[in-house]
């Protein structure tokens, strides 16, 4: 709980433990956790965010595995005494299905939220305030799966596809219940390295052998003040691959039959940003150099941005270093 709070203002982990324990199913703790690390905060202001992320993920869970959706409807945990037509007439007469957007829903909510009595003082140390973002987060989620198993309600296939639109971090945020629903029985990770393993969807190999180099080397960030700092990823990601390259050439040749492609495009970005004179591969440089190539294929997130822009930042240079170090031996 102390590395979940640490990167993110607002949250002690007092609040945080009173909020967690507030939700009653694991499957919304976890991803409640996973919330809090994007920057998701715990002021009532944020409540709409919450409330329209829980119900993006109830739908998207319902619509690709209906068979749990239907399950977790049959055992309704308890939430607010409200049915989803609150959610319904609250939206204008303006937010046509057509129109309808993420930020017309998180509207929706704002107002369905602020026309409820009882919204709790943000200073209370009661937990009164925990409860009442752990009632909407529920309660979203539920008219989430009701919503995505009904037959395209408020053109609610429409706002699926257009969120699928967004950026890896934002797709990551809007398929965490899917892929904890998924891993259940499985331990809780950072949320940083679900990101990298979420973002191989169509590269097994590559995926776990990725995702294990992240997981091991946030595990070596332990002492770190800043386990989020871009340097030190880029470093542990050439290092990472410049290993494996040397130590496990059989893992090596299954990545490269794996990916022809990608192989081909990573000895390409190596000859143009580190190249094969190992005096070049000075710590400062191999810095330099992927944060040029950062901002020269993924500018949206090379400057600055929000907690899940900034993972996801984290994820490509580390995925670069990491291809870096492995095509050395070329």
């Amino acid at each position: 709980m102390n590395l979940v709070c640490r990167y993110s203002p607002g949250w002690s982990v007092q609040r945080a433990r009173c909020f967690l324990r507030a939700l009653p199913h694991p499957l919304l703790r976890r991803f409640a956790a996973d919330l809090i690390e994007l920057n998701f905060g715990p002021g009532p202001d944020q409540t709409p965010r919450w409330a329209t992320a829980a119900f993006l993920n109830g739908a998207r869970l319902a619509r690709t595995e209906p068979d749990f959706a239907r399950e977790l409807l049959a055992n309704p945990p308890r939430a607010l005494s409200l049915t989803p037509d609150v959610l319904w007439a609250n939206l204008t007469d303006s937010d046509s299905p057509s129109s309808l957007d993420l930020d017309r829903l998180r509207a929706a909510f704002r107002r369905c939220i602020e026309s409820q009595a009882g919204r709790p003082d943000p200073e209370d140390d009661s937990g009164a305030a925990e409860s009442h973002l752990a009632a909407w987060i529920t309660t979203a989620a539920w008219w989430g799966l009701e919503a995505g198993l009904a037959q395209d309600h408020l053109n609610l296939g429409l706002l699926l596809a257009l969120t699928d639109t967004h950026g890896l971090a934002q797709r990551f945020i809007g398929d965490r219940l899917l892929c904890l629903g998924r891993s259940r029985g499985q331990p809780r990770q950072p949320a940083l390295v679900s990101l990298v393993e979420y973002s191989y969807p169509a590269t097994p190999v590559e995926r776990v052998v990725i995702t294990g180099a992240a997981r091991e080397f946030w595990r070596a960030q332990s002492r770190s003040n800043n386990r989020l700092n871009a340097g030190d990823w880029i470093l542990g990601g050439f290092r990472a691959g410049l290993f494996l390259a040397w130590r496990e050439p059989a893992i090596c040749r299954r990545l490269f039959d794996e990916s022809p492609e990608g192989t081909r495009i990573s000895r390409e970005l190596f000859a143009e940003y580190i190249g094969a004179d190992v005096c070049g591969w000075l710590p400062d440089r191999l810095v330099a150099r992927s944060l040029d190539w950062l901002a020269r294929v993924h500018p949206r997130v090379a400057g600055q941005v929000g907690r899940p822009e900034e993972l996801e930042r984290l994820r490509h240079l580390f995925d670069f270093a990491f291809w870096m170090g492995l095509v050395t031996r070329d």
